[in-house]
């Protein structure tokens, strides 16, 4: 007959038998999850293409400068759904360039994409071209926004030039 000592010592290295296995399987869980560097590269990579994606406007094909939420819930550049909306001009309602649903005239500015847009273009984790066409139309929609405001405290040239510049595309 086993002796209380001898009952409990099995029961002792039954207990640490089985913690082993747990512990071994939860390692092994784990390690399934586990991401090496080039995983965890490779999904941040995955990550800003991603956002790059969101953060391109529909119409013009390129990243938001002066984003904008129009009444279907897709984000815009302005201008781009300001013109759209200019195939109407007459009517309250249009449809989304998106879906081809009625859908009313209103936009809502979407200036916290702007901060983020710019952040990861100065990080340099879009590709180049993307980065610099980037650049290029954050310039022009700066000039244009400081040749409009000069139009509009009254400077002649600058109303003159603007002009010119709706005539002319």
């Amino acid at each position: 007959m086993p002796t209380t000592r001898s009952k409990r010592k099995a029961r002792d290295e039954e207990e640490e038998e089985k913690e082993r296995i747990a512990n071994k399987l939860q390692r092994w869980q784990l390690s399934r999850f586990e991401e090496t560097p080039e995983d965890a590269r490779l999904n941040a990579e995955q990550l800003i293409q991603k956002l790059v994606e969101e953060w391109t406007c529909p119409i013009t094909l390129e990243l938001l400068i002066d984003p904008v939420v129009a009444e279907d819930n897709k984000i815009y550049e302005r201008t781009a759904i300001e013109n759209h909306f200019l195939k109407d001009p007459n009517s309250l309602t249009c449809k989304s360039p998106l879906t081809n649903v009625l859908m009313g005239k209103t936009l809502v500015p979407a200036t916290h994409l702007v901060t983020s847009i710019g952040q990861v273009v100065s990080t340099g984790l879009v590709d180049p071209a993307t980065a610099e066409k980037y650049r290029e139309n954050k310039r022009e929609h700066a000039l244009a926004r400081a040749l409009i405001l000069r139009a509009e405290a009254g400077n002649v040239n600058a109303m003159g030039r603007l002009g010119f510049s709706y005539r002319d595309g």
